[in-house]
């Protein structure tokens, strides 16, 4: 799985990330070893807390990929699990890529709309450029997915 700080992402270990700077394995955060990074670990494993206080560290690859997962990133990951506080973190950043899309096509909007995430498709719909008429490969929008499923809150906001 990679490093001490990988492994502690993944088992929620946060008194690992607390330790001074210097005492971490490595200091940069963005190393992708084993294919992905400790936010993204900390995300796939729900460690929403441990997601948020790594987003405090900086060094961080916020557009990093999980190359060995389904080709997402920290935002998709949070998008598709409805974590609004870690979406409404990572929308701060300027890098963020709010568009970017998976091997599928998914992006964050999509995920989120799909998923019933209705809090954050209203943080991701107010974030100045974001494409809400984005398809999949397989031809759906956010709004048709929403629809399919039933999310009719979600659907409401993605028509205003």
């Amino acid at each position: 799985m990679g490093g001490a700080k990988h492994v502690a992402a993944a088992h929620g270990i946060e008194e690992y990330f607390s330790l001074p700077s210097s005492a971490l394995e490595v200091s940069n955060l963005a190393d992708e070893v084993a294919g992905t990074t400790p936010l993204i670990l900390a995300l796939r494993f729900w460690h929403v807390n441990l997601a948020a206080m790594l987003l405090t560290l900086g060094g961080i690859n916020l557009n990093a990929r999980d190359v060995r997962g389904p080709d997402w990133t920290a935002l998709m990951y949070a998008a598709d699990q409805g974590y609004d506080a870690v979406v409404r973190i990572l929308l701060t950043y300027d890098n963020i890529d709010i568009n970017t899309t998976s091997a599928t096509g998914n992006t964050p909007l999509i995920l989120a709309a799909k998923g019933g995430h209705e809090s954050v498709v209203a943080l991701l719909c107010k974030v100045q450029g974001i494409n809400v008429n984005s398809t999949n490969q397989a031809g759906k929008t956010a709004l048709t997915l929403a629809s399919r499923f039933g999310h009719v809150g979600i659907v409401k906001l993605l028509l205003d």
